[in-house]
């Protein structure tokens, strides 16, 4: 979702760095971006990378042929300082699934909590990084069947909602907002469905 700003500063330098998508057809996929003059970041890693967007914005890449569509979410990167307390905080807050992913673009491999829809990835952060909010990577969200019920049990473990719940303006979607521990926006949404046309 994309929204018209002036942000304050690029996510580089924030707690959430990146997000990344795996794509089926990587090759032609690439062969468009440099057709179309987009800023691309490789390595020695033909099948993973970067393209740059406007605002500082960096979205990483990989080719998986297995994939069942032609593109899909990948994963959020993190950078804490305190990887395990945040690992921790998400499985316990959003069910994610303590564990380790490869790295794509040396060997090894990445902390990360496994959540539907996506990848919460963790690599080791340095003090001083800076809240997500106003950002050109402003907060990243969670769709959820219960909002009302969800954000009840986040409340009883003793976090508070930034924004409490309202109807958007598509008047289907529910909406809240709160921050982590480490300054990561999240919107909460139930029954997210696209802008009309």
């Amino acid at each position: 979702m994309l929204r018209q700003a002036d942000p304050t500063g690029p996510p580089a330098g924030s707690i959430v760095d990146h997000f990344g998508f795996a794509w089926k057809d990587l090759p032609t996929r690439l062969a468009k971006w440099k057709a179309d003059g987009v800023e691309i970041e490789q390595t020695g890693n033909p099948n993973q990378g970067y393209v740059h967007g406007p605002d500082g914005i960096r979205v990483e890449f990989f080719g998986d042929p297995s994939l069942p569509t032609p593109v899909a979410m990948n994963h959020i990167h993190f950078y804490p300082v305190d990887i395990p307390a945040m690992q921790a905080w998400y499985a316990k807050m959003f069910g994610g699934v303590p564990g380790k992913r490869a790295r794509q673009s040396s060997p090894g491999w990445i902390d990360c909590d496994d959540i539907p829809g996506t990848n919460l990835s963790f690599s080791q952060g340095k003090a001083g990084l800076v809240p997500t909010k106003g950002r050109s990577l402003d907060h990243i969200g969670f769709d959820v069947k219960d909002l009302e019920g969800f954000t009840k049990k986040l409340e009883a473990q003793g976090i508070k909602l930034d924004e409490a719940i309202r109807l958007a303006p598509n008047g289907t979607t529910k909406v809240a907002y709160l921050t982590d521990p480490w300054g990561t926006r999240i919107e909460l949404t139930e029954k997210l469905a696209p802008a009309a046309n």
